[in-house]
Formats: C-alpha cells, sequence, structure tokens
C-alpha cells in the first residue's frame, strides 16, 4: 500500500487511484502479495523468485503507466525490476558452475 503512497507524492495529478476504482486496488494488492511471495520464495528458488518479483513490478507500474501516463511509477518499478532481474541472474550463474 505504501506503493500507492510514493506514485501519489510524485504524481502530478496528485493522487494515484481513485479511492473508489476497486479494480485497481485488487491489482495493485495481488501484486503486492505476489511480490512478497516472490521475495520468500527466492530465498530457496532464486529463478522463481525473481520471475516472481519481475512480474510484480510491472503489475504494479503498468497500469499506472498504462491508464495515466504516470511515468513516476517507474521509481518504484525500476528496484523491484533490477532485484529481480539480479535473482535471475545469480541463478543462472548458480547452474552453470553446477554443471
Amino acid at each position: 500500500m505504501a506503493t500507492l503512497e510514493i506514485f501519489e507524492a510524485f504524481s502530478d495529478k496528485g493522487y494515484y487511484f481513485p479511492k473508489e476504482d476497486a479494480l485497481m486496488f485488487v491489482i495493485v494488492n495481488a501484486s503486492a502479495v505476489l511480490l512478497i511471495a516472490g521475495f520468500i520464495i527466492s530465498w530457496k528458488k532464486e529463478g522463481l523468485g525473481g520471475v516472481l518479483i519481475i512480474l510484480a513490478s510491472l503489475a504494479i507500474s503498468l497500469p499506472s503507466i498504462i491508464r495515466d501516463g504516470n511515468l513516476n511509477a517507474l521509481i518504484v518499478a525500476f528496484p523491484l525490476f533490477a532485484a529481480g532481474l539480479l535473482y535471475i541472474i545469480y541463478w543462472r550463474d548458480k547452474r552453470k558452475q553446477q554443471i
């Protein structure tokens, strides 16, 4: 939920999601659960966790970018995307060393 507050703080409009928009509320909350699951799963399965983190970062930011043209969503999406990408790179390198 802090993601919405970050988007609002950097938005030109002063708001991110209308409070009545139930679909966006569900998307953001589901992607937050997916993000947490990605970090937990990446503890043992780095590749799968990295993919979940990347999907969650896209699910959080793309609705804002597409619907409102709010490029400030990249402030939240980029670090999460980078974290997921680093997990995938680590997983790939770990698999190469095992072979």
